[in-house]
């Protein structure tokens, strides 16, 4: 009788030291990486933003914190949301509508984004997408 219930006091010990340490885990993992996200994509704004002011003057480095390759031609883009849309609130979002409309025009490689703040995107789409006419059309659909 006695082992029986200490058994069970056991076992319900140790239920509940692996559901609290598993949410202390996770929440400190999602911590993390919100840190993470953050910090990477401060860094793809700052990278951005000294190749915009000041040009290329470390491609590959830049080319690495980016994961764009870009010793290539480009259009840039800038996209922002409506204050009233709720349609496109984070960076991921942004980036599947750049992807989408880099998609619609043919674009063979992946598009770079980075958001510049909480409601602009700076994009740019690889290749030569001069037609004007057919990037608001395809913005459009």
């Amino acid at each position: 009788l006695y082992a029986a219930a200490a058994l069970r006091i056991n076992e319900r010990s140790f239920a509940l030291y692996d559901h609290v340490f598993s949410a202390q885990i996770a929440g400190a993992y999602d911590r993390e990486r919100e840190k993470w996200v953050r910090t990477r994509s401060a860094a793809r704004r700052a990278t951005a933003l000294e190749l915009i002011v000041h040009g290329a003057k470390d491609i590959d480095s830049a080319e690495r914190v980016l994961g764009y390759g870009l010793r290539r031609r480009h259009t840039a883009i800038i996209v922002w949301k409506r204050f009233d849309d709720v349609m496109m609130t984070s960076e991921p979002e942004f980036g599947r509508a750049v992807r989408a409309l880099a998609n619609e025009l043919g674009c063979r490689d992946s598009p770079l984004s980075v958001l510049s703040d909480e409601s602009t995107l700076w994009g740019w789409l690889p290749g030569k997408t001069t037609d004007l006419d057919r990037l608001a059309q395809a913005w459009q659909k």
